[in-house]
């Protein structure tokens, strides 16, 4: 019993993302917050946690990125070096809450400093013709 609870309190190998690993499999929503406890952030997040089927549905991924403590895509840790070419791409100059949503097609497709409503994430993927397609099939 011991080892199993000391073996489920060790932090994971920090791994390297390269977005265009996910291009044609996943739309990805990066997340970035000066730390993880920013109210924005965990707002999102607990708007996210109540559409995990949709979130499935429409194969989003999410990648958590912050100034303070570790970043995350899903429950992995990212490397630091990962995390600050996440950041100089996406929030250069950002001190504050930002979303954005990058297609399958490795697109830009939404930017936002406020958080968003689910139906309202979900809405824009819908009306996107990779998803229409998608949902043909």
């Amino acid at each position: 019993m011991f080892l199993l609870s000391s073996m489920a309190i060790q932090p994971n190998d920090p791994i390297d993302v390269n977005l265009s690993d996910y291009r044609w499999e996943n739309r990805v929503l990066i997340l970035y917050a000066n730390s993880a406890l920013d109210d924005q952030y965990t707002n999102q997040m607990q708007v996210f946690s109540n559409h995990r089927d949709g979130m499935e549905e429409r194969d989003l991924i999410i990648i958590s990125l912050f100034n303070e403590g570790s970043s995350f895509l899903g429950d992995k840790t990212i490397s630091l070096q990962s995390t600050e070419s996440l950041i100089g791409k996406f929030a250069p100059d950002e001190e504050t809450y930002k979303l954005i949503l990058i297609g399958k097609d490795g697109g830009v497709k939404l930017q936002s400093e406020s958080t968003i409503t689910a139906e309202n994430l979900f809405g824009l993927i819908d009306s996107m013709p990779m998803r229409r397609q998608e949902m043909r099939n």
